[in-house]
């Protein structure tokens, strides 16, 4: 009787055992799992990230080069550019659309972005674009002018837009990165705690699992790091070479005229006005630009 007890409590206690255990090891199974899931995430939200960085870019750098083209528009106008350098910031202006549109496409493009907000917005943004160098095409400055100073909204709301998809990519990441890690500090606690004789093994393959995540997780956030940098390194080049000299000679020469004056003043000095107050209008932005893009990669000092 009392082996019979003892060799039913030895079986009991192995059936509680064997409970435990693939409790244990589908609880650790759902962690691993879970695991996975979140790197595929993480990958999934630095894809994001990096496009929402490109679009960004491209709507900045499209509202520059459009600005650009019409100011040496109004110049060719009144005779002060050459027709070679307005065609060649007509040119950019071309190509800054036909980038932002790729750009934007490409976001759109990625699997689970709601982009129904996104689609519209894009889809005004790129109206006025293609107008505004339409009208260019066709030497209408002033019309081009009221098209994208009424236009800007547009440029703004996609701004905006993007940035709140990059903004949440960035949180995602951030977010998934700490859940894995305490998911695998659970698994380490669970097999150290309840299954001793398997404490050796299971704590290996689980740090092995948890190294694999750690390296995707880490490559992502790198290559998404890497991405940011190169984008605002490009950005900030790009800016600084196509807006930042010729606004500067725009802003001198409209200043020169304005105190020397022309031929006709009385039928010229509005349109030297308004030369004038754009380039310092740009100015201001490509300063405000360049602000931004320095404290966003943390270079900005008080």
């Amino acid at each position: 009787m009392i082996h019979i007890t003892r060799r039913a409590a030895v079986s009991q206690s192995a059936m509680i055992g064997g409970a435990i255990a693939a409790v244990v090891a589908l609880a650790v199974g759902a962690l691993l799992l879970a695991n996975t899931f979140m790197a595929q995430q993480v990958a999934d939200d630095a894809l994001r990230l990096d496009k929402a960085q490109e679009a960004l870019a491209a709507n900045e750098l499209t509202v520059a080069a459009l600005s650009q083209a019409l100011l040496l528009t109004e110049d060719l106008f009144l005779g002060v550019a050459d027709e070679a350098t307005a065609q060649k910031a007509l040119d950019e202006a071309h190509r800054r659309v036909a980038g932002l549109q790729r750009s934007s496409d490409e976001l759109l493009d990625i699997e689970g972005l709601d982009d129904s907000m996104l689609s519209g917005i894009l889809a005004s943004t790129i109206d006025v674009a293609s107008s505004v160098v339409s009208q260019l095409d066709e030497g209408d400055a002033g019309t081009a002018s009221r098209t994208l100073t009424s236009g800007l909204v547009h440029f703004e709301n996609l701004r905006d837009q993007v940035s709140a998809i990059r903004d949440e990519s960035r949180a995602s990441i951030d977010a998934s990165g700490g859940i894995a890690g305490q998911s695998g500090s659970t698994v380490a606690f669970l097999v150290a705690l309840l299954i001793p004789a398997l404490a050796i093994v299971g704590y290996r393959w689980i740090a092995q699992n948890q190294v694999q995540v750690a390296e995707v997780e880490l490559d992502a956030r790198l290559e998404a790091e890497q991405e940011i940098t190169r984008s605002k390194d490009e950005f900030i080049a790009n800016v600084s070479h196509e807006l930042r000299t010729p606004l500067t000679s725009i802003f001198g020469l409209s200043e020169l005229l304005l105190e020397e004056g022309l031929v006709d003043p009385e039928s010229s000095i509005d349109l030297l006005a308004l030369i004038n107050k754009e380039a310092t209008e740009l100015t201001r932005m490509v300063e405000d630009i360049l602000v931004l893009a320095r404290a966003e990669g943390g270079s900005l000092t008080y």
